[in-house]
């Protein structure tokens, strides 16, 4: 079916004439936008948006059909390439029908420029070349419906490093996706026929979207070298003489060198998930209170809080996984192991919220908004001539702490911290109080 368009005022190109073989196409394409920005007096309107919108914005500004990217080009010949051959965003536009379609064409909604941009860097700088360099620690290989972040919330827990890599065992199910191309016009040349040196990086994931929106939502703990992904990247080079009305295009689409992880282990029952550490298995499968509806910049923040008492956590969980003697998922007994190790994290967390009720801090805060419990604390400290004193009252001798500092303090004088589930009651209730 045909694809629909706005009726244009004028055509797809921009009001001003652009030849082929203009100076302008041998720059990058953001140098592009930012030239045809100025024209309009629009550069810090769209300075933050992605290629792709900030483009379509340009043409609207000029009264052009918004087509740059579209699946299907606004005057398409024979092989699909658009006809419109003065218009200046022809070669770049096309790359959205080519066999690499740039990564803001599978976004949305679609992040800002400065977002994708760092998005791009981030893949670049774990090229094969480059992940050499550094430890896998827990190897994760995942396919193409593998939930990431749901995963991710699993790894940080388990592992002090995880790096993620998409499987290549069914190539089809990945797709070629561009995330940098730039194209420089060379000197030599003729009247018809012009030499461009281009260059392009790009990314095979089976599903971008996905991929994009897990980086963005586990940023901290990437730079935090909690989690990584090891991504399958070609970066292509190629000098082409063109016809000066064709497109700078790659004559073909080179396949990367497929990353691997070597992880033998079956991590969920849907064979999405594989892992090195047959260890891992048991918590990946395990329902974990409070993390589950937790985001991984939640998390990511506890993590930095509290990091001796994750590391409690942790020894606590693989105590109790070490008690299960088959960690395969379709082991008769693995159901029952894992409502086991459940069960004594309930417990666990039962206890502590025992615990914390004796303090009856938590009444204090729900009645008096954390009045009360600064109140009594605050007395109690002076009473006790308590080096925090000078913590919970200021200089004039009013009291100023919150209810949250109230509750640290005293958290910090029961023995709460001592309960092998207090990171996970820190990340589930505690920021209640």
């Amino acid at each position: 079916m045909a694809h629909q368009y706005d009726s244009p005022t004028q055509p797809a190109t921009s009001r001003r004439t652009y030849q082929p073989g203009d100076k302008f196409l041998g720059l990058h394409i953001r140098s592009l936008i930012e030239l045809a920005a100025d024209r309009l007096g629009i550069r810090d309107a769209v300075r933050d948006l992605s290629d792709l919108d900030a483009v379509r914005s340009i043409q609207q500004r000029e009264g052009c059909t918004p087509c740059y990217g579209r699946d299907w080009a606004l005057r398409p010949g024979p092989d699909g390439i658009c006809l419109e051959t003065q218009c200046l965003w022809r070669n770049f536009c096309s790359a959205y029908r080519s066999k690499a379609v740039p990564l803001d064409g599978y976004l949305s909604p679609m992040p800002s420029q400065s977002q994708v941009a760092e998005f791009a860097r981030f893949l670049r700088s774990r090229a094969p070349q480059a992940a050499q360099t550094r430890m896998p620690g827990l190897g994760v290989t995942v396919r193409s419906d593998a939930e990431l972040e749901a995963l991710s919330r699993k790894l940080v827990i388990g592992a002090p490093r995880s790096t993620i890599c998409e499987s290549s065992e069914s190539v089809n199910t990945l797709r070629p996706v561009q995330i940098s191309f730039e194209a420089r016009e060379s000197s030599r040349g003729g009247h018809y026929t012009h030499y461009f040196q281009i260059e392009r990086a790009v990314l095979w994931t089976a599903n971008p979207a996905r991929l994009y929106n897990w980086y963005a939502s586990a940023r901290s703990l990437v730079d935090a070298s909690a989690l990584d992904y090891l991504p399958h990247l070609s970066v292509e080079s190629e000098e082409i003489g063109v016809w000066k009305t064709n497109n700078v295009e790659f004559t073909q689409l080179a396949a990367p060198a497929f990353q691997k992880l070597e992880t033998l282990h079956q991590g969920t029952p849907d064979r999405e998930v594989w892992v090195n550490d047959s260890n891992v298995v048991p918590l990946l499968n395990l329902e974990i209170p409070f993390l589950e509806s937790a985001t991984l910049e939640d998390i990511s923040k506890v993590m930095q809080d509290y990091p001796e008492e994750l590391c409690a956590f942790r020894e606590f969980l693989y105590k109790n996984i070490d008690k299960i003697k088959d960690k395969r998922v379709d082991s008769e007994t693995f159901g029952a192991d894992l409502a086991a190790v459940r069960r004594e994290i309930d417990e666990q967390i039962r206890k502590l919220r025992s615990d914390l009720k004796k303090s009856q801090l938590k009444n204090y805060v729900e009645i008096a908004g954390g009045t009360a419990a600064a109140f009594t604390l605050a007395i109690y400290c002076v009473m006790q001539s308590d080096s925090h004193t000078w913590q919970i009252l200021g200089p004039s001798g009013f009291l100023y702490t919150l209810a949250s500092k109230a509750a640290d303090y005293l958290n910090s004088r029961l023995t709460l911290k001592e309960s092998p589930t207090y990171f996970l009651w820190q990340i589930g209730e505690a920021h209640r109080l």
